[in-house]
């Protein structure tokens, strides 16, 4: 892993949620479609200034959704990467490594 890059597991879910609102450009979007689980994990090596436009992102998007239940979803999303960007990993779950 390079020195401005942060380890992140997602969801499947939340995987799909960056795709759809975090406007990735198409190399950071290959890399999410081409992560494949592990322990139920999707992990992602992204830089520093990736996880901010991501986090940009999905901010933009959390102010134009109309659904409450999807606005928490983006909202609980940014807040993984939000900590990720501040501790350099998101490393989640009980077996974590």
């Amino acid at each position: 892993m390079k020195p401005d890059e942060r380890l992140v597991q997602l969801t499947q879910s939340e995987v799909e949620l960056l795709l759809r609102y975090a406007y990735p450009f198409e190399a950071e979007a290959a890399k999410l479609r081409a992560c494949r689980p592990r322990k139920g994990w999707y992990e992602v090596h992204i830089g520093a200034q990736w996880l901010s436009h991501w986090i940009g992102g999905l901010s933009y998007s959390i102010r134009n959704v109309r659904g409450a239940g999807l606005r928490e979803e983006l909202d609980a999303l940014c807040c993984v990467l939000e900590n990720a960007e501040r501790g350099g990993s998101a490393v989640r779950g009980a077996d974590a490594e």
